[in-house]
């Protein structure tokens, strides 16, 4: 679908709450956010192929609590201003087409995003230093992370969580340094990853979890 916005679209909404412009490829849609109103709590622009270069084009979206930016381009240059104003956005999803190979983020790529619930993150890596990348996310309850490159470290500081997804996602070791501090985890899913306790043998992934590794979750109900 072929969908071109007239720059006043949303100031006619007054009331508009939820927009979904799913699929609309080749979408001209980033001006349509300047000056809009400021009701707006749910925008899903999943599969619009758009490449977001424009680090204000979300500055007017002050209420916006759900974003879903999955299927679309950017790069981390513009990251954490995008995200600036987003300050009550309980779930986002960011499952981005490659721009860069396995976009780069750091502790402050997401720092304004203080009071998420749900995040959805695909081709990123995190930097070395990525042991308190979530530390300022206290609600943080739902990780799913796709297609990247991390360490353990990266989830120490996400110590509220209840569900963690890693989806084809290599380099994970699995024993109970991973989950120390995520006494509340009821759910595990690591679909299709690479997750190896040992270094590769003859040249293929061991895939093997230490006896002790899930000592620490009490609450676990699914893996």
């Amino acid at each position: 679908l072929w969908f071109k916005c007239s720059f006043n679209f949303l100031n006619d909404l007054k009331h508009l709450q939820k927009l979904c412009l799913v699929d609309c490829e080749f979408i001209e849609c980033q001006p349509i956010f300047k000056g809009a109103n400021n009701q707006l709590m749910h925008l899903d622009l999943s599969g619009c192929h758009l490449k977001i270069d424009d680090e204000t084009m979300l500055d007017d979206l002050k209420c916006l609590k759900y974003l879903n930016l999955n299927e679309n381009m950017m790069t981390s240059s513009i990251l954490p201003n995008l995200f600036k104003s987003l300050q009550q956005l309980e779930t986002l999803k960011l499952c981005l087409f490659e721009v860069e190979q396995n976009m780069q983020l750091n502790q402050r790529s997401l720092i304004f995003l203080s009071n998420l619930n749900e995040l959805h993150l695909a081709n990123i890596q995190l930097d070395d230093n990525s042991s308190t990348f979530f530390s300022h996310m206290r609600s943080l309850q739902k990780l799913s992370i796709e297609y990247s490159k991390i360490t353990p470290k990266a989830f120490e500081s996400a110590s509220n969580l209840r569900e963690l997804r890693l989806t084809n996602v290599s380099g994970i070791k699995i024993d109970k340094s991973l989950f120390a501090k995520h006494p509340h985890l009821v759910l595990f899913d690591t679909s299709e990853s690479e997750i190896y306790e040992e270094a590769a043998r003859r040249g293929s992934v061991v895939y093997e979890v230490a006896g002790d590794a899930f000592h620490e979750l009490k609450s676990l109900r699914t893996i």
